[in-house]
């Protein structure tokens, strides 16, 4: 990557990464299970909830889309490679991982609330089930 770039950017870069705690090359030296399941739990749970939001944008039924979310069973069985990429790409936030777990649990459990609100009908807009057609002037 560093040699795709100005010798400039480089610099800068590997400068944000110093003052920030970040190691300079791709992987850390976190152990495998430096994240705790629950993160990795939590991860999963946003992911699927963004994945029901988006087959719903793209016009799915809200029941058909909750099949985007990760099962239970699911999670337990990527839980193990996550952990491990996530060691070795995101050991600088090992450090951070409370956080990052409470913010993704707070997320997730706003975003089933929001999920489940009801709009509200407006006052005095009668939507007509067949309109009438609208003749030429």
């Amino acid at each position: 990557m560093w040699d795709r770039m100005r010798a400039e950017t480089a610099d800068k870069v590997r400068s944000f990464l110093r003052v920030h705690g970040i190691t300079e090359g791709t992987a850390s030296d976190a152990p495998p299970d430096a994240f705790e399941p629950m993160v990795v739990h939590a991860l999963y749970n946003a992911l699927g909830g963004l994945a029901v939001v988006a087959a719903v944008a793209r016009g799915n039924t809200r029941d058909s889309a909750e099949v985007m979310r990760f099962t239970p069973a699911e999670m337990e069985q990527l839980t193990p490679l996550t952990q491990r990429l996530l060691a070795k790409y995101g050991g600088s936030l090992v450090k951070w991982q409370d956080e990052c777990a409470l913010a993704i649990v707070l997320i997730t459990m706003t975003q089933a609330k929001i999920a489940r609100l009801q709009r509200a009908p407006r006052p005095g807009v009668v939507v007509p089930l067949h309109p009438e057609p609208t003749q030429p002037a």
